[in-house]
């Protein structure tokens, strides 16, 4: 099929000839006047024609040489040529009649008219004519006014007319959509000579159109939308939904045709400029498995052939209703395992339906409390994943199946939960100020633990703790009920951590809380406790400082729950959580500490003796922090006190001396050390290190002869002194009291 791109006045022009055409006994020519161009007479063409066929019909298209009559045609151009159209391979665009109007004179004689056509690419292109005759036998019109200063004889003038060519213009053209011109002339055969029909430069006349003879690729495999997918999986083409919604890719602005079944068409969509469309049917489709294809098709009018098939299954059916279903003997606990009454909070119900569909399990308390599959015999088995509530409820199931159509509900089965446990806690958090309680569970006039902030006694919000503060959880809480006569409260406890915001959580530590007394009380959040002894336990078995152990600075959440054990019907004990909600997340608070810098520096002793060895451990440091098991690194630092830092040395927390002092020289040393904490804290302190004084060592040797004549010893004696500080002295003796000289010295022994 041909597209049209036409101007307004060739479309008038276009609708005026076919009125015209309709007319019997349509004469080209006579009845109107002729104006001639040439100064002087001579045998010539004088008016041309052509009749083009684009399959809805003949269009004849006038040369523009006359202005009036059956000139007021679709016109070709010698120049800036018409645009008539964009067709493609299976259009229709052939050259199916001419006239050429002539004149004789002089005698001469017209013997033959002819046309030229050539079909080549606009772009690049070189026409190459092919001449058709327009026969032998030329129409005479003797009524033709003769031109100004033009003689004609005989009547000679004619009109050489054919309306039964049958030439094929788009025969042999292969392009993706380019432009094409049709170029014509006229060709007159004389006894004079040829004469040829042009405009007044020579030009020869034209049109211009656009031919595509390429098909589109074939589009992708249609794909149904996932909204369109209903049930268990929006992948697996198998839907309730009767017009549902295909989508896919196209050549870009191509007109998308949709198909089942091969052949019948659901409609077209256009795909958009990126190639994407999206179609839904107009009219339902069956149940039933159908083949969806999809075909392109351009501008031009050429169409690809289809794409791949896409299955689908349309699926409005619901499955069969479920059989009641049946809670499971195991769980069915307490005197009767058939009753379905249980203290079993999440009891396993069974039953029948459909093969492969899912069920789901509906309380007429706590909504579906589960969900799952039909083994492909139709059995299925569902626990819930959540404690139901205490409470008789009434438990359906309903089925779904692939396509997403879901049965009615079956009839219920009266089921009847009991349970022994809390129905009230609280902490009393103790921040100076004599401790406030805490609910972390039912809705009372107690503060609300869950998000709450603590800060120091009297302090404003974000206030810090610090190691001279307290927070104390000085008390807990469990209110408890029997659900059962036969049941019983065996033990309470509180658990709680403390760790910092954003740190991986600790385990929690717990305290005991004994049995204070039994009371009653208005039920609470569903609980009934049968009037069977419901009891407070809130002797705490310790108190613990929150803040105990904590050392860096930093943002802190402790953590609450709380647990009670029980047994049912002579049951062995089970267990009662409860966290917030009763969900799973537990009671949290929040608060900041910030650790304290250090307040004392100690040395273990402060004296060294003069001439130590090097080195000498002189003690060991030591430090006050309010933090306690805060850690503490010494260094030597510069600073008042410093004067004797470089004769010591710290290592870890031993200071050392690393040179011999002279008490003659000085009596003390100064230094200067700094303790830095855990958090980063510092404290500097100078120190004072006393030197004593070290004693001479005497030492004193000798020998004893035997006496002279006169009875006189001569023996000698040697005398040592060793003093660290200064060279050894030594003084030499004989026993005869005569003292050597040493060091220029007399010495003298007595005694």
């Amino acid at each position: 099929m041909k597209v049209t791109t036409m101007k307004l006045d060739e479309a008038m022009n276009k609708s005026l000839l076919h009125i015209r055409m309709a007319l019997a006994g349509f004469a080209l020519f006579s009845g109107f006047a002729i104006s001639i161009p040439q100064a002087d007479a001579a045998t010539g063409t004088w008016g041309a024609y052509a009749r083009l066929n684009d399959g809805g019909g003949d269009d004849w298209y006038d040369t523009s040489f006359f202005n009036d009559g059956p000139t007021n045609l679709p016109q070709l151009k010698a120049t800036s040529p018409d645009h008539i159209g964009l067709f493609s391979g299976t259009d229709t665009l052939d050259l199916t009649g001419a006239a050429l109007a002539t004149f004789e004179n002089a005698g001469d004689d017209v013997t033959q008219g002819y046309i030229n056509y050539a079909v080549y690419k606009t772009s690049g292109g070189t026409p190459s004519f092919t001449e058709i005759s327009l026969g032998t036998s030329p129409t005479s019109h003797p009524n033709i006014e003769t031109p100004s200063g033009y003689t004609t004889t005989g009547g000679g003038d004619e009109e050489y007319r054919s309306t039964s060519l049958t030439t094929d213009l788009l025969s042999g053209l292969s392009a993706n959509d380019e432009e094409y011109t049709l170029q014509i002339y006229w060709r007159a055969a004389t006894s004079a000579g040829d004469r040829f029909f042009s405009d007044a430069g020579n030009a020869d006349y034209k049109v211009r159109f656009n031919f595509d003879n390429t098909a589109p690729a074939a589009p992708s495999t249609p794909d149904l939308n996932a909204g369109s997918d209903t049930g268990s999986s929006n992948v697996d083409d198998i839907t309730n939904d009767d017009t549902p919604t295909f989508e896919g890719t196209a050549e870009a602005n191509s007109t998308v045709e949709v198909f089942r079944a091969g052949a019948i068409s659901l409609g077209t969509t256009s795909a958009d400029g990126s190639g994407n469309w999206s179609f839904t049917p107009g009219t339902a489709l069956s149940e039933a498995t159908h083949t969806i294809t999809a075909t392109a098709t351009d501008a031009a009018g050429n169409t690809s052939t289809a794409s791949s098939g896409l299955s689908i299954t349309i699926d409005k059916t619901a499955p069969a209703v479920p059989s009641v279903p049946d809670m499971t003997a195991s769980t069915d606990q307490g005197s009767s395992d058939t009753d379905n009454v249980t203290n079993d909070l999440t009891p396993t119900f069974t039953g029948t339906s459909d093969a492969s569909v899912t069920v789901n399990l509906i309380s007429s308390v706590d909504g579906t409390i589960a969900t799952g599959a039909a083994t492909g015999g139709g059995v299925w088995t569902l626990t819930p994943g959540s404690a139901m509530s205490v409470n008789v409820h009434s438990v359906t199931a309903s089925a779904t199946d692939v396509a997403g159509n879901t049965s009615a509900a079956s009839s219920g089965l009266s089921a009847t939960i009991v349970n022994s446990g809390i129905w009230g806690s609280y902490v009393q958090i103790n921040n100076g100020d004599g401790g406030y309680w805490y609910d972390t569970f039912s809705a009372t006039a107690q503060i609300d633990f869950d998000g709450n902030d603590f800060v120091p006694d009297g302090q404003a919000a974000t206030t810090p703790f610090k190691t001279t503060d307290t927070l104390v959880l000085s008390g807990g809480e469990n209110n408890t009920y029997k659900g059962d006569v036969d049941d019983d409260i065996t033990g309470n406890r509180i658990f709680y951590r403390v760790y910092k915001d954003g740190a991986s959580a600790p385990a929690f530590t717990s305290i005991n809380l004994g049995f204070t007394a039994n009371h009653s009380y208005v039920d609470a959040g569903g609980q009934n406790s049968n009037n069977t002894g419901d009891q407070k336990w809130a002797n705490i078995a310790s108190t613990p400082n929150l803040l105990s152990g904590l050392i860096d600075t930093d943002d802190y959440v402790v953590d609450v729950y709380h647990e009670a054990d029980y047994t049912y019907e002579g049951n062995p004990a089970n267990t009662d959580i409860h966290t917030v909600d009763n969900a799973g997340s537990y009671y949290t608070a929040t608060f900041s500490f910030e650790n304290s810098t250090p307040t004392d520096i100690a040395l273990s002793a402060s004296t060294l003796e003069e001439n130590a060895p090097n080195p000498t451990t002189v003690g060991t440091l030591s430090s006050t922090d309010p933090d306690v098991g805060d850690s503490a690194t010494y260094t030597l630092v510069a600073g008042v006190g410093s004067t004797d830092n470089a004769n010591f040395n710290v290592s870890g927390t031993t200071l050392q001396a690393i040179v011999p002092f002279d008490y003659e020289v000085q009596t003390n040393a100064s230094i200067r050390v700094r303790v830095t904490d855990g958090a980063g804290n510092i404290f500097e302190e100078a120190l004072t290190i006393n030197l004593t004084d070290a004693v001479p060592a005497l030492t004193l040797t000798g020998t004893d002869t035997a006496a002279d004549e006169q009875g006189t010893d001569t023996g000698s004696l040697t005398l040592t002194m060793d003093d660290p500080s200064s060279t050894p002295l030594t003084v030499n003796l004989d026993l005869a009291g005569t003292a050597s000289t040493v060091d220029g010295t007399d010495y003298t022994l007595t005694g």
